[in-house]
């Protein structure tokens, strides 16, 4: 899987799950801060965390979730844990 195709799919959690409105396109969009400028809650970040593992079969700890600070970082870290 490619980062272009993980980075769509957490777009697609994050405005189905959280009603945003974020486009895949918008080259801002990797650097949105998940907390500051989405506001994301941790009931929101575990929800994220839940769909990583469970929809894109991704195991990944508390401690390396907490790191990824943007939807940049996410997308990095899955596909690491991909490879």
């Amino acid at each position: 899987m490619d980062k272009n195709v993980l980075l769509t799919q957490i777009i697609q959690h994050l405005n189905d799950s959280v009603d945003l409105n974020l486009d895949p396109k918008d080259s801002r969009v990797e650097t949105q801060n998940l907390k500051y400028d989405l506001g994301l809650d941790s009931i929101d970040l575990a929800q994220l965390m839940s769909f990583c593992t469970d929809e894109l079969h991704v195991d990944i700890s508390d401690e390396e979730f907490e790191k990824a600070q943007t939807i940049g970082n996410v997308v990095d870290l899955l596909y690491s844990k991909l490879k």
